[in-house]
């Protein structure tokens, strides 16, 4: 039964993290005269600029909807998670980035400052699901999630100082968003790998 949960587990992580990447590209192309550098990812949702907000559709609904779906799915995957670990902190970081995320998507950026707020606990807390995950998985693994995880913490701080370097405000709040979702999907397939045994370790090449 536990390598079902990890099947169940790894696939909703997995599902949850491609949608969000498929709304934010598709959101993008559908937006016009958007600018990966200068345009935040939240834009997508509803642009405010000194008090006014613009809602560009159908990027405003491909990227609030894809945020309701992975954020649902990835707090759905910590629940089986726990029943593969049993580890609370791993399932509770990883619970509140989904939950945080559903509330982006309830309240874009033209609800206030609740949405930064809430856009601020995904990173933080996926990015410590990944560091902290290396307690339960093996080599190579371990050293993805510290860089991966590692990576978004630290720009997260660079970020919220305003240190956006070349990059642009975009580009800058890309680099702290992409790492912990490529942890997520490289994460999510470890759990798939593990529940199905595709690869077994531990079994000799008898040949």
């Amino acid at each position: 039964m536990q390598r079902d949960y990890r099947v169940i587990s790894g696939c909703l992580l997995v599902v949850g993290v491609l949608t969000v990447l498929f709304g934010i590209m598709i959101g993008e192309f559908e937006y016009p005269g958007y600018s990966v550098a200068q345009n935040a990812l939240s834009d997508l949702g509803a642009t405010c600029r000194a008090g006014v907000c613009r809602v560009y559709t159908p990027s405003s609904y491909l990227f609030n909807g894809s945020l309701l779906i992975t954020g649902a799915l990835v707090a759905l995957s910590s629940a089986f998670m726990y029943r593969v670990f049993r580890s609370r902190l791993l399932s509770t970081l990883l619970g509140i980035a989904g939950a945080a995320a559903f509330g982006v998507g309830i309240f874009p950026e033209s609800a206030g400052s609740i949405h930064g707020e809430l856009a601020g606990i995904t990173f933080l807390a996926m990015g410590l699901a990944a560091i902290y995950s290396l307690r339960y998985v093996s080599l190579p693994m371990k050293l993805l999630s510290v860089i991966l995880g590692g990576l978004t913490v630290v720009l997260a701080v660079l970020f919220e100082m305003g240190l956006y370097f070349s990059f642009g405000f975009g580009g800058m709040e890309r680099l702290v968003v992409y790492p912990t979702l490529f942890w997520g999907l490289i994460f999510g397939g470890y759990l798939i790998n593990l529940g199905t045994n595709i690869v077994n370790p531990t079994q000799s090449d008898s040949r």
